[in-house]
């Protein structure tokens, strides 16, 4: 009798526990609401370009205009992929005013945008499209 089957068994187990962390990492699609749209308007806090997710933190007016702080999230693109859609270390500025047109965080209180797809977009405030 072989032993072949158990240890491969075993094995693939193994790695499909491993891979699992990741593909949870990953998916985001289910933190954001794709139905609705939201409008942030803001200056530019923190923009970090690095992997494996580029950081870009608005400050906007809150409820009583309290400032409060809004991550913006770019799906799953990664600091190369965004570089290849035109973004660079340089592309915001620390106290730019960007409008952010994207989908809102499902959790209640969150603030967080996701700025992927076609119904999304970051704008200047003198209107001229990023990148």
């Amino acid at each position: 009798m072989s032993h072949r089957a158990p240890v491969a068994a075993v094995v693939a187990g193994i790695v499909l526990g491993l891979c699992l962390p990741a593909a949870a990492h990953h998916g985001a699609a289910g933190l954001f609401d794709v139905t609705r749209t939201v409008e942030v308007t803001g200056s530019v806090k923190r923009w970090s370009f690095v992997n494996p997710h580029p950081i870009l933190v608005l400050e906007a007016a809150g409820d009583g205009g309290a400032a409060t702080e809004w991550d913006i999230y770019f799906g799953p693109a990664g600091a190369t992929s965004l570089r290849n859609r035109g973004y660079a270390p340089d592309t915001f500025a620390i106290g730019d005013t960007l409008v952010v047109t994207g989908h809102p965080a499902r959790a209640d209180g969150a603030h967080a945008v996701d700025v992927f797809g076609r119904e999304a977009g970051i704008t200047r405030a003198d209107g001229t499209s990023v990148p």
